[in-house]
């Protein structure tokens, strides 16, 4: 009884919540425009390779466990939440943005962005798709409510790390904008979708 209940409650939740996810990944794609010419456009480019290079070369398994064991490691102190913070914080993305970050504090290294924003996209959606790939090998059920429920958080607070990482490197604080808007789509989605129903 009860674990029918927990599977109810997650399908509900992933269902409401949808429209968070939705407004995310369209606020985030628009928000890309905010930053610098080259951020948008090679960070765009790193994340259509990714896919390409998974499906047709390579799957890059190992190399995203290996992250996900580091960061684990990082933050063992706050176990059990170690490995909710290795999945939500994508761990060579992050070394990407801070190190250019960080080499930006040395010396000016804008004309090497474009490389930087690639490799980020590209290991942003890396970590997306395996993230979800290591859920779904989680769950047994057919359903796979507790996939649907976990995946949709995960995304929601990996966008917005990534803004948050891109602001950082880009000097500049458009988060609360970004924050904003995906409040105003995801409250008009529910507010088409009351209005709909009712």
């Amino acid at each position: 009884m009860g674990e029918g209940l927990l599977f109810l409650l997650r399908i509900i939740f992933t269902v409401v919540f949808f429209p968070v996810v939705f407004a995310c990944a369209v606020v985030f794609y628009g928000h890309l425009e905010r930053y610098p010419a080259d951020y948008g456009e090679f960070f765009q480019w790193g994340a259509y390779s990714f896919v390409l290079v998974f499906f047709f070369v390579y799957q890059f398994q190992r190399m995203y466990q290996g992250g996900q064991a580091a960061m684990t490691e990082i933050f063992k102190f706050l176990t059990p939440l170690d490995r909710t913070i290795a999945r939500v914080i994508p761990v060579y993305a992050t070394v990407v943005l801070v190190g250019m970050y960080a080499l930006n504090k040395i010396r000016d290294v804008s004309a090497y962005a474009h490389y930087f924003l690639f490799f980020a996209g590209f290991f942003l959606v890396m970590h997306v798709l395996l993230l979800a790939r290591e859920l779904q090998e989680e769950e047994s059920s057919f359903l796979k409510s507790a996939y649907f429920f976990r995946m949709s958080v995960y995304f929601v607070f990996l966008s917005c790390v990534v803004v948050l990482l891109l602001d950082l490197t880009a000097w500049q604080w458009t988060f609360f904008d970004f924050f904003t808007a995906v409040v105003d789509r995801a409250r008009d989605i529910y507010a088409a979708a009351i209005e709909k129903i009712f």
